[in-house]
């Protein structure tokens, strides 16, 4: 079965991007000359870009038949990851400094009970 009677277009790239996403996410600590099985599955979503209408989110490498996701690609996911890292890192921060003080505050209690 062809890729264009699984996905249209719009679901295509949604697609591209949650694969891009994912592994940016599982690979971003490796450093970038690391290729996983991540990035081998990111390669072969982004081989069927082109066939569905998408050559905005491929570059052509120097290699014969090397791609890979171009700066369009990489910009409109940075765009998303600042909404996330800007809504949730946040959140998270401040929860866990808050669970840090709640704990340093229970063990000052229990070390200064004539305080309380």
């Amino acid at each position: 079965m062809s890729i264009e009677k699984i996905f249209n277009k719009e679901e295509f790239r949604r697609l591209l991007f949650l694969t891009f996403l994912g592994e940016w996410v599982m690979n971003a600590h490796r450093g970038v000359s690391s290729k996983t099985e991540y990035t081998y599955v990111l390669d072969k979503i982004l081989g069927y870009a082109q066939q569905m209408g998408l050559d905005q989110y491929v570059t052509w490498e120097k290699e014969p038949g090397k791609i890979g996701p171009s700066c369009q690609l990489e910009n409109e996911c940075r765009e998303f990851m600042s909404e996330y890292e800007n809504r949730f890192f946040l959140e998270e921060l401040a929860d866990r400094f808050s669970k840090i003080d709640v704990e340093a505050l229970i063990r000052y209690q229990k070390e200064h009970p004539e305080v309380f």
